[in-house]
C-alpha cells in the first residue's frame, strides 16, 4: 500500500511540474522558452556570457549562479522586467514599434537583455549584512529595493543599455528631450519626484532622471563610486540618498542633480513657425483633413487620450489607443490598433499574459466603431485617404511585416518580409496604389516604395533615424530624420528621386504633414509633443544630406547550444523565524516561502510548535496559476484540529471591443474541518462573475471606469444542520458627462434557510439590529477625483485625491420590520506611488445613521486600521 501511494504521488507531481517549455544552458545563464522561441533562445545564448561578464565586473558582482532568462513571445508588446521570488529575468520577444530604444540599436534582445540583466546583477547582489542573511533565503536582498528611489534602480540599466555609444535610450535625442524641454522651459522636476513614476508626463521619468543621474555620476566620479554608495545604501536603506552620496563623493544627491541639470542649461534654439496644438498638460499630435474637420490625437492626464477637432476644440470621440501611431486617419474614417490580454488563454503567465493587437475601423460620421481582426498582433496600421486600403505592421519574433489588412474581413496578405528586418511606420498614397515604409536592419534605416510593380529603396539605407512618411501628392514624400545632433524635415520628389531637407530642428520633428498650404509638425515641449506650423510654399529646399549606414554584423558560424526540456519545479526563496502569537500564546515556527520560475507554482508553509499543547501544527497553502485557471489549496494540521480546503477559478469568455471589456469566471471550492471527538464538518461554494468595462480610461480617474458587474455564489456549510447562502451582487459605475466625476450604484442580496446571529451585509460597518434570513442592501456614492498631485514623501510620492459621499440602507423582503435604517458616508482617500512601483489607498471615513449612531475610520486599501 506505501508503496503504492509514493508512485501516486511521484505520477502526480511528475505531471503537475511537467512542462513543454525547453531550456538552454550556457556558462552563466539558464534560458527558458517555448519551442517555437529557439531561435530567439540561441542567439541570447551566443552573446549571453560575454555581457554577463563584462556587467558583473563592472557591478562587482561575483555570483556564480546562473542567471534564469525566460523569453515569452506571446505578447503584442514589448517589455522586459526583473522579477523576485525567485529572481529571473523575463524578456519579451516583440520588439517597440516606436523603437524607444532608437533605431541604432542593432539588436532587441541583445538591448532589452543588458537591460534586464543590469538589474539582476544590481538588485541581488549580497552586500554587507545581507551576505549573512542569506541563510534565510536569495530573496533577502530584496529588503533594501523596497526603499531604493526608481531612479537609482532604472539609472544604471540606462546607463547600461547605453554604454556601446549607439544603442539605448541615452543615445536617443529623442530621450534626451524628456528632461532638456523641462529645462529649457524651466519646469524641471525634482530628485524627489524623479524616485517614483507620477500621474505627469513623461510618464518614463524615472529612466530620465536616473539616466541624468547616473551618467554624470560615473563621468564625473567613476563606476567605483556607483558601486560604494549602492553598498552603503543597502547597509541602511532608510534614510535615503543625499547622506550617502555626501559621504562618498562628497555632495549629497540632490546637489549632483543640480549640477547635472546646470550642464544641461542651453540656450533654447527657436523653432519655425507658430504653435498650432497643444495639450492642457499633455501633447496633441500632428492632425489630417477629415469629414470631421482637421482632427487629431490629444492625450493629457484629466482628459485622457481622444480625437479632437483642432479648428473648433470640439471632443470627437474617446479611443483605446495608446499612442498616436496607434492610429491612421482618412477623409471618413479613422483605422487603430488597440492591444488586450486574452484571459481565456491557457498559454499565459502571471508576468507574462498571452496578449493581442488587433485592428478597428471609427466612422466619423455616426461614431460607429467595427471590428476588422481576431487575434492578430497588428500595429502601425495605416488606411488610404480614400479608405479603400490598409496596411500594417505585424509581429514576427522580435521583428516587423508589413502586411496588406483587407478592409472587409480582416484578414491579411504580406507584402514585405526580410529577415532581421522591420517595416514601420508606412504611408499611402490618397488613392492606396502606392505604399511607403521605413526599414529598420541593424541599425540602419531606409526608406522603401512598394507599388504594382516591385519594392525599392528609395533612401537609406542610413545611419540616421529615418520616421513617419507621409504622401503629400502622388509624386511627393516627406518624411523626417532624427541626425546625430538635430532633426530635419526632408521632401523626396519620386519622378527625380532627389532628396531635400526643407529645415532643421532642436526641439525635434517627430512627423509632418501638409494640411490646407500650412506644413504643420509635432515638436517637443516639457509636457510632451505640441504640433507646430508654416508656410509649406514658402520652404525651399536644400540639398539633403544623411549619414552613411553603420556596417552590418559579418555572418559567422553559429554556436551550437544543447536544448533539453525544462521542468518548472519549485525553488527556495525565504526560510524565516516565525514567532507567531495567537492571543497571549507564544507559537516559535519557520515561514518557507518557494516558487517556480514561470511563477505557476508557488507553496507557502508554516511549521512549529504549539508550546502549551507541546504539540507540532502546521500550515501549507499551495497556489497555481497558469492561462485561465487559478487553484489554490490549503492544508492546516494541529493536536485538536486538521483543516483542508480547495478553491479554484476558471475564466469562460474574455472578449474586448473597441469601447469595452467583458469577461465572465466561474469559481468554486470546498473546506473540511476534523474537530475533536472525530466531529467533521464542512464548507461548499460555486459561484460566477461577470464584468463589462468600458476602455476609455484617463490618469484622472481616481475610482476606475465606468462598469457593470455581477456575482453569485452558493455557499453549503455542513455542521450540525446544514445551512445554504444564496449571495448576489450588482454594481454599476457610470462617468457623468465627460468628467472623471463616477456615479456608482450597488445591490447586494442574500438568502439562507437559517437565520444567522452573524453580521452580514452591515451598514457600513454597524452593527445590524436585526437579524433575518433574507437580506437587501442597496447603495449609492458620487465618486469625485478632487485633484492630481505629484508631492514626494518618504518612500514614493502622494499622486491623488478623492472624495466619496454616499448612502446605504438595508431591507428584510420577507421580515418585520421591513425596514432598518439609512447610513451616510463621507470618505477622503489619497493614492499613494512607492519607489517600488506599489500603489497604496489611504483613507479616512465618517460614517452617521439617521437614527444617530456614528463612527469613523483610518485604513488603507480598504482595510481598517481603526
Amino acid at each position: 500500500m506505501k508503496r503504492f501511494l509514493f508512485v501516486v504521488l511521484f505520477l502526480s507531481s511528475t505531471l503537475l511540474f511537467a512542462s513543454s517549455w525547453k531550456q538552454i544552458e550556457t556558462v552563466h545563464t539558464r534560458i527558458i522558452f517555448e519551442e517555437e522561441e529557439a531561435e530567439a533562445a540561441r542567439e541570447i545564448a551566443s552573446f549571453a556570457d560575454e555581457i554577463f561578464e563584462e556587467l558583473a565586473a563592472l557591478l562587482e558582482n561575483p555570483t556564480t549562479k546562473r542567471v534564469p532568462v525566460i523569453l515569452a513571445g506571446r505578447t503584442a508588446w514589448a517589455n522586459g522586467m526583473y522579477a523576485p521570488f525567485p529572481s529571473s529575468i523575463i524578456l519579451y520577444l516583440a520588439s517597440d514599434e516606436d523603437q524607444f530604444l532608437g533605431t541604432k540599436t542593432r539588436s532587441w534582445l541583445r538591448q532589452v537583455y543588458i537591460h534586464e540583466l543590469t538589474h539582476y546583477l544590481h538588485l541581488t547582489k549580497a552586500e554587507g549584512i545581507y551576505k549573512i542573511l542569506r541563510i534565510f533565503g536569495p530573496g533577502m536582498t530584496m529588503i533594501p529595493v523596497s526603499f531604493m528611489p526608481g531612479w537609482w534602480i532604472e539609472g544604471i540599466t540606462t546607463y547600461a543599455e547605453s554604454m556601446d555609444g549607439e544603442s539605448g535610450r541615452g543615445n536617443s535625442l529623442k530621450f534626451d528631450l524628456l528632461t532638456q524641454k523641462p529645462i529649457d522651459e524651466d519646469s524641471m522636476w525634482s530628485l524627489a519626484k524623479g524616485a517614483y513614476s507620477g500621474v505627469y508626463p513623461p510618464s518614463g521619468r524615472i529612466y530620465a532622471t536616473g539616466y541624468i543621474m547616473i551618467e554624470y555620476l560615473i563621468r564625473t566620479y567613476g563606476f567605483s563610486a556607483f558601486n560604494e554608495i549602492n553598498r552603503t545604501f543597502v547597509n541602511f536603506p532608510f534614510m535615503g540618498m543625499n547622506w550617502i552620496f555626501k559621504r562618498v563623493i562628497g555632495i549629497t544627491a540632490k546637489e549632483l542633480f543640480e549640477a547635472a541639470i546646470e550642464e544641461r542649461i542651453r540656450t533654447v534654439p527657436s523653432s519655425l513657425g507658430f504653435l498650432y496644438a497643444e495639450g492642457k498638460g499633455g501633447s496633441a499630435f500632428l492632425p489630417a483633413r477629415t469629414e470631421a474637420g482637421i482632427v487629431g490625437v490629444v492625450s493629457t492626464p484629466k482628459e485622457g487620450t481622444f480625437l479632437k477637432e483642432y479648428e473648433t476644440g470640439k471632443r470627437i470621440a474617446t479611443l483605446p489607443i495608446g499612442k498616436a501611431s496607434a492610429i491612421s486617419l482618412g477623409d471618413e474614417y479613422a483605422l487603430f490598433s488597440t492591444r488586450w490580454i486574452d484571459a481565456t488563454s491557457p498559454n499565459s503567465l502571471v508576468l507574462a499574459p498571452e496578449g493581442y493587437s488587433d485592428l478597428f475601423l471609427y466612422r466619423f460620421g455616426d461614431g460607429e466603431g467595427k471590428r476588422l481582426t481576431n487575434k492578430q498582433r497588428l500595429l502601425h496600421p495605416r488606411l488610404s485617404k480614400d479608405g479603400k486600403r490598409a496596411v500594417a505592421s505585424l509581429i514576427n519574433g522580435s521583428f516587423h511585416d508589413l502586411v496588406e489588412v483587407n478592409l472587409f474581413d480582416g484578414s491579411t496578405n504580406l507584402l514585405l518580409h526580410e529577415d532581421g528586418a522591420s517595416f514601420l511606420d508606412s504611408a499611402l498614397s490618397s488613392d492606396g496604389s502606392k505604399i511607403v515604409t521605413i526599414k529598420v536592419k541593424e541599425g540602419n534605416t531606409g526608406l522603401v516604395l512598394v507599388d504594382s510593380e516591385s519594392a525599392r529603396t528609395l533612401v537609406g539605407p542610413t545611419g540616421d533615424e529615418l520616421g513617419d512618411p507621409v504622401f503629400i501628392d502622388d509624386s511627393t514624400i516627406l518624411f523626417t530624420a532624427e541626425r546625430e545632433k538635430t532633426f530635419g524635415a526632408y521632401r523626396l520628389d519620386l519622378e527625380s528621386n532627389v532628396v531635400e531637407e526643407l529645415f532643421q530642428d532642436e526641439n525635434g520633428i517627430f512627423a509632418l504633414t501638409v494640411v490646407d498650404d500650412l506644413l504643420l509638425y509635432e515638436t517637443a515641449v516639457a509636457s510632451g509633443r505640441a504640433v507646430r506650423a508654416l508656410d509649406y510654399a514658402g520652404l525651399e529646399g536644400t540639398a539633403g544630406e544623411l549619414a552613411p549606414p553603420r556596417n552590418e554584423s559579418k555572418a559567422g558560424v553559429a554556436p551550437s547550444f544543447e536544448i533539453t526540456p525544462y521542468r518548472d519545479t519549485l525553488r527556495m526563496n525565504l526560510v524565516l523565524p516565525y514567532p507567531f502569537m495567537e492571543g497571549n500564546q507564544w507559537l516559535p515556527g519557520i515561514l518557507v516561502h518557494t516558487s517556480s520560475l514561470l511563477r505557476k507554482h508557488t507553496l507557502l508553509a508554516l511549521a512549529g510548535i504549539d508550546v502549551e499543547k507541546e504539540y507540532p501544527y502546521g500550515a501549507f497553502t499551495y497556489q497555481y496559476r497558469k492561462g485561465r485557471v487559478a487553484a489554490e489549496s490549503s492544508l492546516y494540521a494541529e493536536k485538536d484540529y486538521q483543516e483542508l480546503s480547495l478553491q479554484s477559478r476558471v475564466t469562460l469568455l474574455s472578449f474586448v471591443s473597441s469601447k469595452a471589456l467583458t469577461e465572465l469566471n466561474v469559481y468554486g471550492g470546498g473546506r473540511i474541518e476534523h474537530g475533536n471527538a472525530d466531529e467533521f464538518s464542512g464548507f461548499m461554494n460555486l459561484g460566477a462573475g461577470m464584468i463589462h468595462q468600458k476602455r476609455n480610461g484617463r490618469t484622472n480617474d481616481f475610482y476606475g471606469l465606468s462598469l457593470i458587474s455581477s456575482t453569485v455564489q452558493l455557499q453549503t456549510y455542513f455542521q450540525e444542520s446544514v445551512i445554504t447562502l444564496g449571495i448576489a451582487n450588482l454594481q454599476g459605475q457610470s462617468r457623468l458627462g465627460s468628467s472623471s466625476v463616477m456615479l456608482n450604484a450597488s445591490l447586494d442580496y442574500f438568502y439562507s434557510n437559517h437565520v444567522l446571529n452573524e453580521i452580514v451585509l452591515p451598514i457600513y460597518e454597524f452593527v445590524p439590529q436585526y437579524f433575518h434570513n433574507q437580506k437587501l442592501r442597496l447603495g449609492l456614492k458620487l465618486r469625485i477625483p478632487l485633484t492630481l498631485l505629484d508631492l514626494p514623501f518618504l518612500y514614493g510620492g502622494f499622486t491623488g485625491l478623492g472624495l466619496e459621499v454616499g448612502a446605504q440602507t438595508v431591507l428584510y423582503p420577507a421580515g418585520n420590520p421591513f425596514f432598518e435604517d439609512v447610513g451616510f458616508e463621507a470618505k477622503l482617500s489619497a493614492r499613494y506611488e512607492m519607489v517600488s512601483g506599489a500603489e497604496l489607498k489611504f483613507f479616512v471615513a465618517f460614517h452617521v445613521l439617521s437614527s444617530g449612531a456614528w463612527d469613523y475610520t483610518i485604513g488603507i486599501d480598504g482595510l481598517s486600521l481603526f
